[in-house]
């Protein structure tokens, strides 16, 4: 594939790729390094730096920028839009896998990097946004799990960039840590769905797309630990109609198919990859 746009300085469409050091994150990564420049992202500078090694030698890839931060500090941000600027108009899909789940943060951190990150980022990502840019961003099927967001707390997730953002989400998540660090968890990924919902139509008008898919029990060091710690997350998984865990794969494989032109006509959407658990659970509690 070649770039379409002649002011571009790369020799082919950009992607960026936020989480890249991560099971899915990478997964997508390598998906698209055979036909796009990729811009990656992620927190741990050490592997970072090694799956840009990793994908230059083994695939070849065009890495045009690496950028190691916090997806919620303004100075990481910074850095993102200046990488995505420079490609003139030839950044074309963002992939946005960075997040924290229960098993490697409290509620506090999680809301911060899924939901505060997550705006910072698609604010700094639409002004530059040109005819043709896909965004795909990580949800998970762990929004299907609490209640629907409504009355207060929908109120306090309409406005992600408050200052005071975790100070009035706190006593709506419950009392003890550990249940309001589920919640908090499960509420971010709804926030997620919904803000791909509000923020459709404005990317329409500038010929752009954005959707999230929902993860069930994908075979990653994360959501190992999840189910190894939690044993609420075993059951899940033994609960999972198609009985087995899903992969790296499933996941880029979805990717591959909403950047792609054959989902021309999917926006504002989300796209549920998890064996049929949130199913089961919606029907059969």
């Amino acid at each position: 594939m070649t770039d379409d746009n002649p002011r571009s300085p790369f020799r082919c469409p950009v992607a960026l790729v936020t989480g890249a050091a991560g099971g899915m994150g990478l997964a997508c990564a390598r998906r698209l390094a055979n036909t796009h420049a990729l811009i990656l992202t992620d927190v741990n500078d050490t592997r970072l730096a090694a799956i840009c090694d990793t994908l230059r030698d083994e695939d070849n890839a065009e890495i045009v920028a690496a950028i190691c931060g916090d997806i919620a500090n303004d100075g990481t941000i910074r850095e993102i839009a200046t990488a995505f600027a420079a490609s003139n108009g030839g950044c074309k899909i963002l992939v946005h896998t960075a997040g924290l789940s229960p098993a490697l943060a409290d509620w506090g951190p999680i809301l911060r990097t899924n939901i505060v990150g997550t705006a910072k980022l698609l604010d700094a990502v639409e002004p530059l946004l040109t005819e043709g840019f896909v965004g795909v961003l990580l949800s998970s099927t762990a929004r299907c799990f609490v209640p629907q967001v409504d009355g207060m707390l929908s109120a306090v997730l309409a406005q992600p960039l408050a200052h005071d953002l975790l100070e009035r989400l706190a006593p709506l998540l419950g009392n003890d840590l550990e249940t309001r660090t589920a919640n908090a968890y499960a509420y971010s990924k709804a926030w997620v769905c919904q803000t791909v919902q509000q923020r459709a139509t404005r990317w329409a008008e500038h010929g752009a797309r954005i959707a999230s898919l929902s993860p069930g029990f994908i075979r990653t060091g994360m959501t190992r630990k999840e189910v190894v710690e939690r044993p609420e997350m075993q059951k899940l998984l033994a609960s999972t109609p198609m009985g087995r865990w899903g992969t790296v794969s499933d996941i880029a494989n979805a990717v591959e198919f909403i950047v792609s032109d054959k989902a021309s006509y999917i926006t504002g959407t989300d796209i549920v990859i998890d064996g049929g658990l949130s199913a089961r659970i919606l029907t059969q509690g």
